[in-house]
């Protein structure tokens, strides 16, 4: 499971471009928005996923194969990386789609409170008392209803239904096709083989040797470059020139034909 010496220096530099994008941010946008505050979140989960990666790549002794682990978390990585890009895709509906994420949340505990209420289960039936018991229950609820009209749609039977994402219906691969985001095809490998890995499914299991340790931490880090450049391109933010011409590599990049590690000074 260890990496090489190259995939190390690699992973710190690029951690300190990382670094300075964050920073560039910071220091340019002070104004809060819905739109600043879940890219927040998005940028807090991924580094995350991140910095498990490293761990298992750099810190697990070699006689340990955690190669689908680390797959498993690069394609929790990969997908929230098409979500974010999807808020910033479009200029002018980039805070309406952040707004739709939070509000999403409501709609989520909703389904959940609901499964919980019907569920026989001692388990479900104390969760649901202890959220009526603590008033969470009702305020779910008050959220449902003053949210549920940006989610509700009408099926082929005339009734009302909720959307069973934030996101229009389609999945990721609608979103990685959408205008603005461009990664169709891209989005085909994680989708197949990275979700087998979360799903055990039989090929993928006996395919893993293309996923090792090193190009899992390779291609995380782009994907969080990805990310940081989507949110300072939009926020107008000045960056330096090499991280200008930083910019159209990342944003490029064909992720799955590179090699694990490059001989260059950024992944």
């Amino acid at each position: 499971m260890a990496v090489s010496p190259d995939c190390k220096s690699l992973s710190l530099e690029a951690a300190r471009i990382a670094r300075r994008i964050r920073h560039a941010t910071e220091a340019h946008v002070t104004t809060p928005s819905e739109l600043l505050g879940t890219s927040q979140a998005f940028v807090i989960r991924m580094k995350s996923s991140v910095d498990s990666l490293i761990c298992l790549g750099e810190n697990v002794p070699e006689a340990f194969d955690l190669r689908l682990d680390m797959m498993t978390v690069l394609r929790s990585l990969y997908e929230a990386h098409i979500q974010y890009l999807y808020i910033f895709a479009v200029r002018s509906e980039a805070e309406t789609r952040a707004k739709l994420f939070t509000d999403y949340d409501a709609i989520e505990k909703w389904n959940l409170l609901k499964m919980m209420r019907e569920l026989k289960s001692p388990f479900a039936q104390g969760v649901a008392a202890r959220a009526a018991s603590s008033g969470s229950a009702a305020f779910v609820e008050e959220r449902v209803r003053s949210v549920r009209a940006h989610f509700e749609y009408t099926d082929h039977q005339g009734k009302k239904q909720l959307r069973k994402s934030w996101y229009p219906s389609g999945g990721l691969p609608a979103l990685a096709q959408s205008p603005g985001v461009g990664l169709y095809e891209e989005c085909q490998l994680p989708q197949k083989i990275l979700s087998g890995a979360v799903h055990s499914n039989p090929s993928t299991l006996y395919f893993t040797q293309d996923f090792n340790p090193e190009r899992c931490i390779m291609v995380s880090w782009t994907l969080m470059h990805r990310v940081l450049l989507k949110r300072a391109l939009h926020f107008q933010v000045p960056l330096e020139p090499d991280l200008v011409a930083f910019v159209g590599v990342v944003m490029k990049q064909i992720l799955w034909d590179a090699p694990a590690v490059q001989g260059t000074s950024t992944p």
